[in-house]
């Protein structure tokens, strides 16, 4: 098995298979399948899971995503296309910011935070639309 250096978000490197080692059936299941990120979280992952699904079946057979979810989705585009990869991660990081603006996880003050939401929303909104037209998929 060939493993390809990977450096996540946070700037520490790790090791995901390599493209010549993902393939067969039992690999989907097995102990080398790919391996999301799961420090991102699980909601989050739920509402962008169609455009990370999308995203997958651009870089693999559609026939071998129905076995997984949202994190082993995110780590075959990682594993096959780092342009598309570095797209879909901003996008999700840009709905991980909103949901932590709305929530109150981060405090920019109340006369900023509308400020802070419009702004965020536009961004995440602006990052999705390059994201589609890379995915090549109606919005």
């Amino acid at each position: 098995m060939t493993e390809t250096p990977r450096v996540a978000m946070d700037g520490q490197s790790r090791f995901t298979p390599g493209a010549s080692s993902v393939g067969s059936t039992t690999d989907r299941r097995g102990p080398n399948r790919p391996k999301g990120d799961s420090r991102l979280p699980a909601h989050i992952m739920a509402s962008v899971r169609d455009t990370v699904r999308a995203a997958a079946a651009t870089c693999v057979e559609p026939a071998r995503l129905e076995a997984s979810g949202p994190y082993e989705w995110l780590a075959i585009v990682e594993a096959h296309n780092g342009e598309l990869s570095r797209l879909l991660r901003s996008y999700i990081e840009s709905c991980r910011y909103l949901d932590e603006l709305q929530h109150g996880a981060i405090e920019v003050g109340r006369a900023r935070h509308a400020d802070a939401v419009r702004d965020a929303i536009f961004a995440r909104d602006s990052i999705h639309r390059s994201l589609v037209k890379a995915i090549g998929v109606a919005d």
